[in-house]
């Protein structure tokens, strides 16, 4: 019958007969202790060997293998135990010695190597033997005087510990301290093996048996951690907890994973198209299911276990995301509404915020907004506005210089005619009269293209290169002068009161470019010239730009500006229900405020385009200002009571309020999806709220200050509690989400159709 081969019998294919000889008839004198295998990892067995300590005092190896400690996994000697040196070491050792001193080399190299293969591992692990360098007569004879540290006694044996605590552990990184070191080979005169030779092969016997068990033991390990993955999966699947994400939102990953939930994954090729209409059957970019450490990827183990297995939960964060596959189930909690886009969208908003006077309700709903144009669509009605802001702008530019000191509006290189401000006055006369209806009485003149066009030219020469007017008498009072100023004050009283806007303009009349469907402030341009706007306008594409009137007199803190991102989140489209986060984030701008210029950095406080520009020192931006910070710095300013929360706030709610209702007959009536929104908001002086933008899918990571870093994962942690805890609990905690606005449906009863009936007499002839 054919022999079992065992490892060891591996290990000794590899050495010559006489070798083997010696090895089997070597009598095994150490005794090894336990090994100890308590964490599951590949093996790479290495054989041991004698490490010579001190050459000039002790000729003699100590047997001992090479120590080296870890934390958690280690190789060590236990100097408690000690052991007589066995008889042929002693008698080897006086060999050596006496040798020494005849200034002989008794040991010479040996060059032969052993592949050694670990059971279950499956890596080679190739030993060579070093060379042991001559000595000298003079080295052998200092070396009388060390006689006595020639039966100096054996320490214990090694004893292998492996850490349960800390998995990753390697097997090369175990064995590795059992690297080879010198060890003496064939003699030059005698053909055959020394005792120490002999005897350090034992000890590779003896790691032969035990690399052999621990390599069972940690197949049995492996095992059990495969049997523990597919328990977790298989209960997963059982409770309808399988999650995929289809970003980066580690917050989130986190927060579902301590609910139970078992996140699913994806292929590359996958990961940018709709979910479910693709198959993903493979994921290469995840890995081996083994990693090279021996231990398991989990990663690809539940990729293969979860692949045919639809998520009962989805969050993309793509913003090209419009619609899914009809394959997802309708009880799938999906983290859109089907294409948002039309009401989130730049041209979007602004066509949806022209009805948001039919949602108004004092106190509840309502939104101030600057105005927006689609100039491809809407040229006439932007153009028009453009130039009615350009002559009240003169008016107010004229006023303010006018109080300032006459004199400051006589100067300019190139200075324009004082006729400007009449044309100026005659045009916010005709705005005027057509916004209370009196141009029905009133016949209005018509104004030219080219007059508009050479006012134009004159209002920039006089606002922005900061050019006078011609006076048409030569010395003061100047009396035409003081006639305009009154009766641009007038003028500019009734214009307040038709326009809502009319602080917001300023006199600058700057204007603000943004690409209809980009985000995180690309593409964004800022210009007061009508010229240029409309040359991006026609470059930039049908549909491409919208243009907005710029705040020019916003609320500035330690002279910067600075904007506020809100939080809310859309459980149901109907009836809408909508939860505000308690707290709003506030971004500030890396640079001071001025119009000098209109760089980015200045005057768009997008985090996204602030984290390009180092910040300042002493910047607002570095100082982490929050909610409560801020309604601090307004009670300083004057304000009075709590103006954050009882002033801003309050709008901030109103006004996501209204827009989401007048979005309402846009939005998705799925009844398994939600949103989570993040809507800009700009303050000014008088601490009026005006919505800028409404993004979908807002950036929560990677933290860009220590408050981001603060609110994300608190937000994203309130967000499961209201869309994963609450459905089940309704008494549970949702965080600092609040419900701002749950609506009212009316139960209408059916109509079961007509139910009518005639009554009456017969006409009776007289």
């Amino acid at each position: 019958m054919e022999r079992k081969t065992y490892p060891e019998d591996v290990t000794r294919s590899n050495l010559n007969l006489e070798q083997e000889s010696t090895m089997i008839n070597q009598p095994k004198k150490l005794n090894l202790k336990e090994f100890y295998l308590t964490a599951p990892m590949p093996v790479t067995k290495r054989p041991i060997s004698i490490s010579k300590q001190d050459s000039t005092k002790q000729e003699t190896r100590d047997l001992k293998p090479n120590v080296a400690l870890g934390s958690s996994r280690y190789l060590e000697t236990n100097s408690g135990f000690n052991t007589k040196q066995p008889r042929p070491l002693q008698k080897y050792a006086r060999t050596v010695k006496e040798t020494k001193q005849r200034g002989q080399s008794k040991v010479g190299p040996s060059t032969h190597t052993s592949n050694v293969f670990a059971y279950g591992s499956g890596i080679e692990g190739l030993v060579k033997a070093a060379k042991v360098p001559k000595r000298t007569p003079k080295s052998a004879a200092a070396n009388r005087s060390d006689s006595t540290n020639i039966n100096k006694p054996l320490k214990q044996p090694f004893q292998l510990t492996m850490s349960r605590n800390n998995p990753g552990t390697t097997i090369d990184d175990t064995m590795k301290i059992l690297n080879p070191h010198d060890y003496p080979g064939k003699s030059k005169t005698a053909n055959t093996f020394s005792p120490a030779t002999r005897y350090e092969q034992n000890v590779g016997s003896q790691c032969d048996k035990i690399v052999c068990n621990a390599a069972c033991l940690i197949e049995l390990s492996r095992k059990e951690c495969y049997n523990e993955i597919q328990q977790m999966v298989a209960k997963a699947i059982k409770n309808h907890k399988i999650f995929l994400i289809r970003g980066d939102i580690p917050y989130l990953e986190a927060s579902m994973k301590s609910r139970g939930w078992v996140q699913k994954y994806e292929s590359t090729k996958t990961r940018m198209v709709p979910y479910g209409s693709v198959a993903s059957l493979d994921a290469p970019s995840l890995g081996s299911i083994q990693l090279p450490d021996g231990s398991f990827n989990e990663k690809m183990v539940i990729f293969q276990m979860l692949r045919h297995v639809p998520p009962d939960f989805i969050w993309d964060c793509r913003n090209e995301f419009t619609d899914w596959n009809s394959n997802i189930k309708q009880s799938t909690l999906l983290n859109r509404f089907q294409k948002s886009f039309i009401y989130t969208s730049k041209l979007g908003m602004a066509t949806i915020l022209e009805d948001t006077h039919w949602n108004y309700e004092e106190k509840v709903s309502n939104v101030q907004y600057p105005r927006t144009y689609n100039a491809c669509r809407d040229k006439n009605a932007f153009v028009e506005d453009y130039r009615m802001t350009a002559a009240v702008s003169l008016l107010k530019w004229f006023v303010e210089q006018i109080r300032e000191g006459v004199e400051y509006i006589l100067r300019g290189s190139s200075p324009i005619s004082i006729q400007q401000i009449e044309f100026a006055i005659k045009r916010c006369e005709q705005l005027v009269a057509t916004a209370n209806n009196e141009y029905l009485d009133v016949p209005q003149a018509a104004v030219s293209s080219q007059e508009w066009d050479s006012f134009i030219q004159n209002y920039i020469k006089a606002v922005h290169l900061e050019n006078g007017f011609v006076e048409t008498t030569s010395e003061p009072p100047f009396p035409e002068i003081e006639i305009l100023y009154v009766a641009a004050i007038a003028v500019l009283k009734k214009v307040k009161d038709i326009d809502p806007q009319f602080e917001l303009n300023g006199y600058r009349n700057i204007w603000i470019l943004k690409p209809s469907d980009l985000c995180c402030g690309t593409g964004i341009v800022m210009t007061h010239k009508l010229s240029h706007i409309m040359k991006r306008v026609y470059d930039g594409g049908r549909d491409y730009f919208v243009v907005q009137k710029y705040i020019e007199k916003p609320f500035l803190v330690e002279c910067t500006k600075f904007d506020v991102r809100q939080w809310y989140l859309v459980t149901k489209s109907y009836p809408l229900t909508i939860w505000i986060y308690k707290e709003s984030f506030l971004r500030f701008s890396s640079r001071p405020f001025s119009f000098a210029n209109y760089h980015e950095a200045v005057h768009i406080c997008n985090t996204a385009v602030q984290c390009k520009y180092s910040e300042q020192k002493n910047s607002v931006r570095a100082k982490d200002w929050d909610c409560k910070k801020i309604n601090d710095y307004l009670k300083k300013a004057g304000y009075s009571g709590e103006p954050w929360y009882d002033e801003v706030y309050p709008k901030i709610r109103e006004a996501i309020i209204a827009t989401m209702l007048a979005a309402q007959k846009h939005m998705d009536k799925r009844r398994c999806s939600f949103e989570l929104y993040g809507a800009d908001f700009m303050i000014m002086n008088d601490l009026s709220v005006w919505l800028i933008e409404i993004n979908t899918n807002p950036r929560m990571h990677p933290p860009s200050t220590r408050v981001t870093e603060r609110l994300y994962p608190d937000v994203m942690e309130s967000l499961v509690k209201v869309v994963l805890d609450r459905p089940v609990n309704p008494n549970a905690d949702t965080g600092n989400f609040v419900l701002a606005y749950q609506q009212n449906v009316t139960d209408f009863q059916p109509y079961l159709g007509a139910s009518m009936f005639v009554l009456g007499e017969g006409i009776k002839r007289l």
